[in-house]
């Protein structure tokens, strides 16, 4: 899918203000700690939540298996916010399990770490033949996207692994396709997700996300404008009601697919409009 823009390799003041941006509305909206140790999470430390059937899964979205693992966004590290998106999803006798990670603005670091703990807590279920959902949002879809790439994408898994990726910085017009090498120490900037092969995907953008849709933008100028209303009404949901949290109330805009992977655009009304939606 082609980008309606492409940054040069030379940083511009409009990249350097976008990226101090990106830092200080991370700062703001993060509920844990920013201690820069990363402390492991070994697989019984899981928070378990059962929950009563649910009403809010959109009918597009496969119905999800019994075991659910997700992965939380930056500053969601325990899952608080995770948990509140996803319980209204679930269905009676499904149970969905954190699997917690420092979620942290060194993305690169505190994602290898979300990489470890779900492999760990996934591959005895797995295993023994056990089926089961990974969901992940921002961060956390990198580290749900990044374990399947790595471990799961294979003939053995197919049928076993179903995943939904939320706002995922490695859309084809996510963050992470945009030409530069990165954000400094946060983030390295590796491309587009490529299309799994046997596991089933299904990646979630919205339109004009910063995140998952950086790359749609018109301009520079036209990102950077939208890049702080966008944040909060888009991606983080701390506003407004066209986010991952009302993906129910939400339109389709457009979806394809490539190979076993779905992608699936949201409509909105765009940044500064969501705001007040």
């Amino acid at each position: 899918m082609s980008a309606n823009f492409s940054y040069a390799r030379k940083i511009t003041p409009f990249d350097r203000f976008a990226y101090v941006m990106i830092a200080i509305i991370t700062l703001v909206l993060l509920n844990n700690s920013l201690s820069t140790v990363v402390q492991p999470v070994v697989a019984s430390n899981l928070t378990v939540t059962s929950v009563a059937e649910g009403d809010a899964r959109p009918a597009w979205i496969p119905e999800f298996n019994d075991d659910i693992f997700a992965v939380g966004a930056t500053g969601d590290g325990t899952g608080v916010n995770q948990t509140a998106r996803i319980e209204p999803m679930l269905a009676e006798g499904q149970t969905l399990q954190i699997v917690e990670y420092d979620a942290g603005l060194r993305v690169d670091e505190s994602s290898e770490e979300g990489v470890r703990n779900l492999h760990e807590a996934v591959l005895p279920y797995v295993s023994a033949g056990t089926p089961v959902t990974l969901i992940g949002m921002s961060q956390g879809a990198r580290v749900v996207g990044d374990t399947v790439e790595r471990y799961f994408d294979s003939p053995e898994f197919a049928g076993l692994i179903t995943v939904v990726l939320l706002g995922d910085t490695r859309f084809p017009t996510g963050i992470e396709t945009l030409e530069h090498d990165g954000i400094g120490d946060f983030i390295t900037f590796t491309g587009a997700r490529p299309a799994t092969q046997y596991v089933s995907v299904l990646s979630i953008s919205i339109e004009g996300d910063p995140i998952s849709d950086a790359a749609s933008a018109s301009s520079k100028l036209a990102y950077v404008a939208s890049l702080v209303p966008g944040f909060l009404g888009l991606h983080a949901g701390k506003v407004g009601s066209q986010n991952y949290d009302h993906l129910v109330e939400m339109q389709v805009r457009e979806s394809w697919s490539d190979d076993a992977t779905t992608y699936v655009v949201m409509e909105s009304s765009g940044a500064w409009s969501s705001l007040f939606s």
